[in-house]
């Protein structure tokens, strides 16, 4: 009974700080959450959920250096888990490494295929890798379905210039 008393008592806790956490996520205070999902991980580490929203508390907070481990390590447990995919393909995008987000942002986008700014990061990873015409292809869509948007019928255009770049300079080889 005694054991019992104390597992409830250490459940009751948790879900305290689970809440607190996810009360100071909603008024935006990130680090701070953050910090309280740091706990919540060491007392049930592997939990995938917990991971999430450890790593979307370092990311909304700018620490995505300690996002991107933390949600690896989220969709290894749990693959199904989509909002680690767009955390992890953001993370890996704002931290210089648009290659490696592109994966994780398709995997996002593949059951969420209207998120509209998992889209545009993906579209902008896709063009800072010089895959411009799968960028433009994104671009285009995004401009389509949302034009009032001015940025991405900049992308857009962007991409349209570099594919024009690159065929500008393939022409010496390809003779008169």
């Amino acid at each position: 009974l005694l054991l019992a008393a104390l597992a409830a008592a250490q459940d009751e806790a948790m879900v305290r700080k689970a809440q607190q956490g996810k009360d100071l996520m909603g008024a935006g205070r990130f680090a701070e959450a953050a910090v309280l999902y740091e706990e919540l991980n060491r007392s049930l580490p592997g939990t995938p959920g917990l991971m999430l929203n450890l790593g979307m508390a370092y990311h909304m907070s700018g620490q995505d250096k300690k996002a991107i481990p933390v949600l690896k390590q989220a969709v290894e447990r749990d693959a199904a888990l989509a909002p680690a995919w767009l955390f992890l393909g953001a993370s890996l995008a704002r931290s210089g490494d648009p290659a490696g987000a592109i994966d994780p942002l398709k995997k996002y986008l593949k059951p969420n295929p209207r998120d509209v700014s998992a889209r545009q990061i993906l579209a902008q990873a896709l063009f800072d890798t010089g895959r411009l015409e799968e960028a433009a292809a994104e671009f285009r869509s995004l401009h389509e379905t949302n034009p009032q948007e001015p940025g991405f019928l900049f992308g857009l255009g962007k991409a349209y210039e570099g594919l024009a770049q690159q065929l500008f300079e393939k022409l010496p080889d390809e003779g008169p």
